[in-house]
Formats: C-alpha cells, sequence, structure tokens
C-alpha cells in the first residue's frame, strides 16, 4: 500500500470511528447486560408433536449472569418487552464498541505500514 493510499484510508478510518463514537456518547437510554436468544421446546403433553420431534417455538429467552452463575428466562410476555429493549440496546452498544476496537485494529497496521515505508532500509 503506497503512502497516499495509508493517509487515505487513514482518514476514513478516523470519520467512521468519530461517527460510531458519537452513536455511543449518545446513548442515554437505559441499557441491561445479558443476551437474547430463541429456543424451541417440548411440551410432554402426550399426543402432541413436540414428542416426535416438531417442538414448539421459537421462544425468546434473556440469558444473563446472575451471582456468577448464566441464567435462562423466559422474556415473551408483555412485562417482559422493556428488559428485552434494554438488552438490545445493551448489545447494539457492544456491537459498536466492536466495530471501534476493529478500527483500531487496522490503524495500528497502518501505522506500522506507514512507518515501515518511512524507515530507511539499508
Amino acid at each position: 500500500m503506497s503512502l497516499s493510499q495509508i493517509r487515505k484510508r487513514t482518514i476514513d478510518l478516523q470519520k467512521l470511528r468519530e461517527v460510531l463514537e458519537l452513536k455511543l456518547i449518545r446513548q442515554r437510554a437505559k441499557m441491561e447486560q445479558g443476551s437474547l436468544i430463541k429456543k424451541f421446546t417440548a411440551c410432554r403433553k402426550g399426543n402432541c408433536k413436540c414428542n416426535k420431534g416438531e417442538l414448539h417455538g421459537p421462544f425468546i429467552y434473556l440469558s444473563q449472569k446472575v451471582e456468577g452463575k448464566l441464567k435462562q428466562r423466559y422474556a415473551g410476555k408483555d412485562s417482559d418487552k422493556q428488559t428485552v429493549e434494554k438488552v438490545k440496546r445493551y448489545m447494539k452498544y457492544q456491537d459498536i464498541l466492536a466495530d471501534i476496537r476493529k478500527i483500531n485494529k487496522e490503524f495500528d497496521l497502518l501505522f506500522n505500514s506507514y512507518r515501515d515505508e518511512l524507515t530507511i532500509k539499508r
């Protein structure tokens, strides 16, 4: 990669990172740590189709660490909608952080390449 290409990519990454950082800073709504998973379940009723392999679902479950242990609970009730939204915000926040980390890694590679291009080799 040429020096001008490295400079251009660095500027593009700076702009992208700034947009992502602003998204994080502007987050004002409460979040809740956890993950949302979809599960299929069996009801165990005698003649039900789930006994023949056709499980019910998918149902939304909330997966969280509680007192150091991983817990899952059904989160499909109307009373759980706020919690689900808080967890979705948390997951989106984490995704943006991951994108920023990828950009930072690319910065590191670019600046190493830039240094190497400017270093006199004997």
